[in-house]
């Protein structure tokens, strides 16, 4: 004699299909993870939206016009250029100067920032060090190369720009050594790895949402009537 159609679930699928909605939960929460790192991160469009917004905050600004000032200085000697423009007699006042100076770019590169201009100049660096990176993470044969075996944010014209504002010293382009003003992004023997990540990554964002369903619809023909 069969079951009626109606007729309760036993205990056993019951439980399977508790355990069912628990799993549903838990890889509904990847499903949605993946598909925010596959909308912010690897889509260009998306990104650079995200990227305009950030330099807009008062915030990151900060911490960027101190990174674009620690590059300045890091690269340039100033208080040895200082010195070297100074008349003879003053020369003893180039380290305090330099560091004067240094405060003043501080503020200076806030306020630099906070022009549209640039900030549309810092969101193309961005973009442009993102564009190149996602390609290298999709040349899964390696073939691409990149500058040095890197992949680097180029900070150089910001920086260049930051210079000439405060006029620290003269042809601050032509003192910066090549391959200077740049932030590494990633570094060629983490390659594999972070391919092996985003390939992941891509594959949990587009199809994993299909995983948390099946598994709900399971549970409900488990727990039927």
């Amino acid at each position: 004699m069969t079951k009626e159609a109606g007729a309760p679930a036993g205990r056993g699928r019951i439980i399977a299909a508790e355990v069912l909605v628990v799993l549903a939960s838990l890889t509904a929460i990847v499903a949605l993870f993946g598909g925010f790192v596959r909308f912010q991160v690897f889509d260009a469009a998306t990104f650079k939206g995200t990227s305009a917004d950030l330099i807009a905050n008062d915030t990151i600004r900060q911490q960027v016009a101190t990174t674009l000032v620690d590059q300045l200085y890091g690269n340039v000697d100033v208080e040895a250029a200082l010195r070297k423009d100074l008349p003879a007699g003053q020369r003893a006042f180039a380290g305090p100067l330099a560091a004067a100076l240094r405060e003043l770019a501080n503020r200076s590169a806030t306020r630099l920032l906070a022009r549209p201009r640039v900030q549309a100049a810092w969101v193309e660096a961005v973009s442009t060090a993102q564009s190149r990176l996602l390609r290298l993470l999709d040349d899964r044969s390696t073939v691409i190369k990149t500058e040095g075996g890197v992949v680097v944010l180029d900070l150089k014209p910001l920086v260049v720009q930051l210079g000439d504002q405060i006029a620290i010293v003269n042809n601050i382009a032509g003192r910066l050594p090549p391959g200077s003003a740049q932030i590494t992004i990633m570094k060629a023997d983490q390659l594999k790895t972070a391919q092996r990540i985003t390939h992941i990554l891509k594959v949990v964002g587009s199809f994993f949402w299909l995983v948390p369903l099946l598994l709900i619809a399971c549970a409900i023909w488990l727990a039927r009537g």
